[in-house]
């Protein structure tokens, strides 16, 4: 289920250009601008058949062709009009003019072995170079390029395929003979050079490419009628030679590319021409089949709604989305209707209404600003055509009047939304259904694809069809057509095609994949010359946008994009568009950065006993008890399947898999079949939560658990960078703060309901906290809130929220992670203060789940009710990635306060904001800011937060009064980071210091423990040297296996001093939830948890424990190395990170004990500087029979 309607912004021909078909996408392209003309290259070369074909076409569409040239013409040609669609198309397959099925027919010319004069060939071609398998870099010389010498007629022997492990040998004298044929010197002299001996290639059976695999470019070379491509199977290693011609002759294929191949064999060569065979490049980057299709009318547009899809939903768009909505719901109905076989009229009446009263349902509506009555009456004149369907397809009662619908029977549903992801083809689509038909007593298998609005059969409706019956086929079906249904108008075709329509759906695909390669150097496809399409495109302004830095495209003075672009950037500069532009590559370059060593490709190219290896996923899995469902979500419990390979870790706590982490379920022979969130993580199961029931479709089967970087992340963020240079209020006001830095501005007097409702607030904070409160109220635009930690931070927000919400203001509560929004909505609910937390029930505190959107589900059964219900909340609780809910873009907010915003992305933040007329920012610059993994975006500026980019002395309001630390740790933390101005609250923080029940416990104990453990002030602050532990891992039997790659990121002899520590702490009455342990990795905190069951201990990250404090704070550092590696330099490790040491250090009231390496960790510079600021008689040095400490005896614990 993709496109439900015929597209809004598709013109008519009487505004400009007709809409381009398959073909003639390809035959007049605005893409061809940015590929290699041969023929310009070389203006006296004689132009081959197909070239003068391809010249006398684009006369055709421009009316230029002349009476002699029509006559001349061997084939014949007709015009056909479908709606806005002029196609021109020849009468080649005669023979199926007789077929009740529609066919797309193709106006390309039908090519010999030479390509048009308009080749795809991409210039600067983004496609990564490496080496193939069983080659070395060097070997590729990859200075040369692999399309040199394009004039050259190098004759190469196809039948030559070449296989790396057989056993007989090419001898020496043909690889000379090989260089001579190749004028002694060109690209294969990169596969004999002086590192290859002559037993380095052998020769082998004869590969075949008769079908789609995966290949490696090892050369390629062009001749004039073909380009002569040598690739290696990835999994045979086989080397064959592919002459490519015609729209696949000018592709620029790159060595060391991964592509897939299939070809067909004419006199002993692999040829892949237009009427044979297809060429998949880079098939690893998935494109939807919605894209690929409406990529037909404007391919710049399809890039586009690729990266910025939903842009058109942000607050303050107004789309309607009506038509969309009842299409999305007659889709449900139908689908409902044929999986449980409910083919009563009554029956399917009552159907429709029990959908449009379920929760899922409800809020779609409202998100849509469709009452449940509008919509009632729009779905009822669906209800009787799904009755008629069902009689005619599925009863089998055939009409009185025959008719020109498909002529069979409906025998079976086999899968509903089925999910494809195929990259044999690099394209990914779900089927609105897949059913088995019967037709003159011939079963077989066809998906079936739903369209609500007339029955258009546009080229795009029909391209998709094909393009599931392509997924379906190559995944092993024998499916050779599909069903297009038009509900409205009760008409359902069988769509089949030919080999062109595929091939050119294809071409479209890899000119897609191409510009969503997110390289620098990649450019947008040309803008097309539409003025009504251009005006009402949801794309326009990041598309002018973009145009303004593009130099490849100069457009003429009476485009009409010029007008348009005039229109949508009336109120942006230059400045705007390159913050804008900057960020999106900063995010894209963070993308390649957070899937690195989680590649996609490795869920179809490895094992999952391989993947399992990595830590990257949990194979061999059945699902076990009953799976659950919750306000249209499905809770499924994944156990072992059978017993556990060597490399499987049969406890899911120890995996490197988390609560709230995003992954993607397959079986053993599809890929993805759904996709959720880990909700939770015990010995022996793990729950996901998925949008649909998997076990339904796939009984007894066996699953696997991938992790997956969603690209919806990415997606959010681009569409708030993209929606800030929109022609809106919002957008400008924001555009002013955020890029120009316009200062706050600040109100002379408050309103007489503040100082109404404010004393019984105020009473109880310090005067810093009643300022940052009185100021907040009179800021116009915005404020900053520093509030350092134990200020009192969250107790300043509750007291402005509670003001806020008692004068009548509506607040939107939000912070960036879900325990922060959390701990917020908890302290308002003990102050009695009503709100509504928005978020998965799953991810939400137990305690706030009455207060979740799911509580109006047993009562919210119209959309008016559920708005009514919303309307009465004025305090809305929501992470900041959640601010996409229906109701942010259906409300806006008095005040939009961000907690933790130093950690909060600017991107990110940019959707809570356009939802609210002021902000609040609140967070410490000194603490933890926005993870970026990527240090050349974190080197650009990426990890500047919106709070420290738009601090100063007129925007910000300080926190300085402390009451967490005591004066020990807070004079550590002053002098590490704070430059003195944090201060303590009072005289009994200052003087707080670790209280045990039992202090003769902690004497009775070896000396070096009492000397750690001291309750004294002046010993609130200890630094544990235990010198060199990185060689006692081989003195240890700790399942060392367990931890994989991160074994250096484990340290046992730290774990085992901070459990003995952890021990005798409990034994003298100290209480578990008073022990905190930190560690800077996720293996080290793994360890530690293990070790320290099942005390109630918590044991987590520094970015875990932002926000939080404990009586007893032990941080393992964990990093040990020997003197010899002291001197190699780590690229940001995240002990070189200042603010996370800080972090660390002021998590703890009474008592810090950092254990450490000490001569390793000085030479992490924060660490060294933490060093030089504590005493000597702060360090406890462990040597073995000293002061009674024994490695040995620890590590036998």
């Amino acid at each position: 289920m993709n496109e439900t309607h015929d597209r809004k912004a598709r013109p008519s021909t009487q505004d400009g250009e007709p809409q381009r078909t398959f073909s003639s996408f390809f035959a007049k392209s605005t893409l061809s601008q940015r590929y290699t003309n041969d023929m310009n290259k070389n203006p006296n070369r004689k132009r081959t058949p197909d070239e003068d074909d391809d010249k006398i076409f684009k006369k055709q569409r421009t009316g230029l062709l002349s009476l002699e040239e029509r006559d001349s013409r061997d084939d014949t040609t007709k015009d056909f009009t479908n709606d806005h669609i002029t196609k021109t198309i020849k009468l080649e397959n005669k023979h199926n003019t007789k077929n009740d099925s529609c066919m797309l027919n193709d106006n390309a010319n039908r090519e010999t072995s030479s390509s048009p004069k308009n080749i795809l060939c991409f210039k600067n071609s983004p496609l990564k170079q490496s080496p193939p398998r069983g080659i070395t870099s060097k070997s590729l010389t990859p200075k040369r390029s692999a399309m040199k010498n394009l004039s050259e007629k190098e004759n190469i022997e196809a039948s030559t395929s070449v296989n790396y492990s057989s056993t007989k040998h090419i001898t020496c004298p043909l690889k000379e003979k090989i260089k001579e044929e190749n004028d002694q010197h060109d690209d294969f002299d990169d596969f004999f050079d002086n590192e290859w001996s002559d037993t380095d290639l052998e020769l082998a059976t004869e590969a075949d490419l008769s079908s789609l695999r995966r290949y490696t470019i090892i050369d390629a070379k062009l001749d004039n009628k073909s380009t002569i491509v040598t690739v290696q199977d990835e999994e045979t290693k086989v080397v064959s030679n592919v002459y490519c011609s015609g729209y696949w002759r000018d592709i620029k294929y790159e060595t060391g590319e991964i592509i897939t191949i299939q070809a067909i064999k004419e006199s002993n060569k692999w040829i892949v021409d237009n009427n044979n065979g297809f060429i998949i490049t880079e098939p690893d980057k998935l494109v939807s089949g919605t894209s690929v299709v409406g990529a037909l009318f404007c391919t710049r547009r399809g890039v586009l709604n690729e990266r910025f899809r939903g842009i058109d939903c942000l607050p303050f768009c107004e789309p309607d989305v009506s038509l969309m909505t009842v299409g999305i719901l007659v889709h449900e109905i139908l689908q409902k209707v044929l999986t449980d076989k409910i083919y009563d009229l009554p029956e399917i009446s009552q159907l429709a209404n029990a959908t449009l009263r379920s929760w899922q349902v409800v809020n779609m509506l409202y998100s849509s600003g469709m009452s449940t009555n509008e919509c009632k009456k729009r779905i009822a004149e669906y209800i009787t055509r799904i009755d008629e369907f069902i009689q005619r397809y599925i009863k089998e009662k055939k009409p009185k009047n025959p008719d020109n619908n498909f002529d069979g029977k409906i025998e079976k549903v086999h899968e509903i939304e089925e999910n494809i992801w195929l990259p044999k083809l690099g394209i990914k689509g779900k089927v609105d259904a897949t059913v088995e038909v019967r037709i003159n007593d011939r079963r077989r298998i066809v998906p079936l694809e739903l369209k609500t609005g007339r029955a258009s059969f546009s080229a795009e409706h029909k391209g998709q069809i094909i393009l599931y019956t392509m997924l379906m086929r190559y995944t092993g079906r024998d499916v050779d057509s599909g069903l297009l249904l038009y509900l409205k108008e009760n008409t359902m075709r069988e769509m089949k095609s030919g080999h062109h329509e595929k091939r050119d759906l294809i071409l479209l695909r890899n000119s897609l994949a191409h510009y969503l390669t997110k390289e620098p150097d990649v450019v947008l496809p040309e803008p097309i010359n539409h003025h009504s399409a251009c005006s009402t495109c949801p794309y326009n302004a990041i598309c002018s946008a973009y145009l303004t830095k593009e130099k490849n495209y100069k457009l003429s003075d009476n485009h009409p994009l010029n007008s348009v672009s005039a229109r949508v950037l009336k109120n942006v500069t230059e400045k705007h568009i390159d913050y804008v532009l900057e960020w999106i590559k900063f995010l894209e370059i963070e993308e390649d950065a957070q899937t690195e060593g989680i590649s996609l490709r490795d869920i179809w190219t490895k094992t999952p006993q391989e993947r399992e290896k990595n830590s990257k996923c949990l194979g061999n899995l059945s699902v076990v008890n009953k799976v659950t469902e919750e306000c249209g979500k499905y809770e499924h419990k994944f156990s072992r399947a059978t017993k556990t390979n060597k490399n499987s870790i049969d406890d899911f706590r120890r995996t490197n898999f988390t609560e709230s982490e995003y992954v993607i379920i397959s079986t053993n022979t599809r890929i993805n079949i759904s996709s959720g969130f880990i909700t939770d993580i015990q010995e022996d199961f793990i729950a996901v939560l998925l949008d649909r029931n998997i076990t339904s479709q796939n009984h007894n089967s066996t699953y696997h658990i991938d992790k997956y970087i969603s690209s919806n992340l990415l997606s959010c963020s681009l569409v708030n960078l993209g929606g800030l240079l929109s022609n809106h209020d919002t957008c400008d006001k924001l555009r002013k703060i955020i890029i120009d830095k316009t200062p706050a501005t600040f109100k002379a007097k408050l309103p007489a309901a503040v100082a109404m409702n404010s004393a019984d607030i105020l009473y109880r904070l310090n005067k810093l906290q009643k300022r940052a409160i009185i100021k907040t109220i009179a800021a116009n635009e915005y404020i900053l809130i520093k509030g350092m930690p134990g200020t009192g931070k969250t107790q300043t927000l509750v007291a402005l929220i509670e003001l806020l919400a008692k004068t009548g203001k509506s607040v939107l509560v939000t912070a960036h992670t879900n325990s922060a929004v959390d701990n917020i909505l908890l302290k308002l609910l003990e102050k009695d203060i009503d709100f509504l937390r928005l978020g998965s029930s799953a991810k939400i505190h137990p305690a706030l789940r009455n207060n979740s959107e799911a509580s109006f589900a047993t009562y919210c059964t119209t959309a008016e009710a559920l708005e009514a219900a919303y309307k009465k909340k004025n305090v809305v609780g929501v992470t900041c990635f959640g601010a996409n809910h229906p109701l942010l873009r259906r409300r806006k907010f008095d005040v939009c306060t961000v907690d933790e915003s130093t950690q909060v992305l600017q991107p990110t933040l940019l959707r809570p904001l356009y939802a609210a007329n002021k902000f609040v920012l609140l967070g410490d610059p000194e603490q933890l800011p926005p993870i970026v993994k990527s240090e050349v975006a974190r080197k650009c500026g990426m990890g500047e937060s919106l709070f420290v980019r738009l601090d100063n002395e007129n925007n910000t309001i300080e926190l300085v009064l402390q009451y967490r630390m005591n004066t020990t740790i807070m004079n550590l933390a002053n002098s590490l980071t704070y430059k003195g101005k944090l201060k303590a609250g009072n005289d009994a923080v200052a003087d707080a210091t670790l209280k045990v029940k039992d202090e003769s416990i902690l004497e009775s104990r070896s000396r070096w423990i009492a000397k750690i453990l001291s309750t004294k002030l002046n010993d609130s602050v200890v630094i544990v040297n235990t010198d060199k532990t990185y060689d006692l891992h081989s003195k240890t039997k700790l399942e060392s296996d367990n931890y994989g790659e991160e074994r250096g990121s484990v340290n046992v002899g730290e774990a085992a001093i901070v459990v003995k520590l952890i021990h005798t702490l409990l034994k003298a009455g100290v209480n578990p939830d008073d022990i905190g342990v930190i560690a800077p990795y996720r293996a080290q905190v793994s360890l530690l948890k293990k070790q320290v069951h099942p005390h109630d201990i918590e044991v987590n990250t520094v970015d875990q424990y932002q926000g939080r404090d404990k009586s007893v704070i032990l941080y393992s550092c964990t990093k040990s190395l020997p003197q010899e590696k002291w001197e190699k330099k780590y690229e940001f490790q995240i002990l070189d990170d200042h603010q996370r040491l800080t972090v660390a250090i002021t998590r703890s009231k009474h008592k810090l004990i950092i254990v450490c390496d000490k001569p390793t960790m000085e030479n992490f510079l924060p660490f060294k500087k933490l060093f030089a600021h504590c005493r000597e008689e702060d360090f406890v040095n462990l040597r073995d029979n000293h002061n009674d400490f024994s490695w040995k005896e620890l590590l036998e614990l």
